[in-house]
């Protein structure tokens, strides 16, 4: 996401998520991956149907991993002088940008 700056704005910082965020996401995707390894000889047994539900169950757990990675790629805080843009995704294809100037963060610190 392209920011536009301000007149004698300047970029400060860009902070990320941690990547321990994606701990929840990176399990299901992973469980998703290998527990149909587990199941490999019954569901050859099965011949298509189980091959296909293999491929199923492989290919909604990259879906899943590849979100993850995705979404929280797109999150971050960019800190200027000026002010602070938090830019966001709901999902894969809306993004939401919060602007907040100096003048409400500076109220927001006072009130703590």
């Amino acid at each position: 996401m392209n920011i536009p700056l301000q007149e004698h704005e300047q970029i400060q910082r860009v902070i990320h998520l941690s990547w321990l965020s994606l701990w929840r996401p990176l399990l299901i995707g992973g469980v998703l991956m290998i527990l149909p390894f587990f199941f490999l000889f019954s569901l050859m047994v099965l011949g298509k149907p189980g091959i296909m539900l293999l491929a199923f169950f492989e290919l909604i757990g990259i879906v899943v991993v590849i979100r993850a990675f995705f979404l929280w790629d797109s999150h971050r805080v960019v800190v200027t002088n000026q002010r602070e843009i938090r830019l966001s995704r709901t999902s894969l294809f809306r993004p939401a940008v919060l602007e907040i100037t100096s003048v409400e963060l500076s109220t927001q610190i006072d009130q703590v």
